[in-house]
């Protein structure tokens, strides 16, 4: 708690305050029950860190075990992304069917190799 020096003007602190320190024209101090609410404060603070870390830990897991799954899929992404490329550049021929059949055997290769 901060008081000003001018707000005391020369009378006795008040008896339940601890810790008194002066800086400038202020009085810095603090009281049992402010230590007592820091300390349940930092309890909390700390909780929620170690939850926050758990949670985070758990989904760094579970993102591991399908790593493999992910990385097939960006792959097969990445070549419907260079397939259609193609089509919308191609300017000789465009066949739909061919495109859609190819795109199939792509998703298929991909993902059960």
């Amino acid at each position: 708690m901060v008081i000003k020096k001018g707000d005391l003007a020369k009378r006795p602190f008040p008896g339940p305050f601890t810790n008194a320190t002066s800086k400038n024209d202020k009085v810095i101090c603090d009281s049992l029950d402010l230590c007592k609410l820091n300390a349940k404060l930092q309890h909390s603070l700390n909780e929620i860190y170690c939850l926050c870390r758990n949670t985070v830990v758990q989904l760094n897991d579970s993102i591991r075990e399908n790593i493999g799954h992910l990385y097939k899929v960006c792959e097969a992404i990445a070549m419907l992304d260079m397939v259609l490329s193609y089509w919308r550049t191609s300017t000789y021929v465009r066949c739909n069917r061919l495109l859609i059949i190819l795109v199939i055997k792509i998703w298929v290769y991909i993902i059960y190799r």
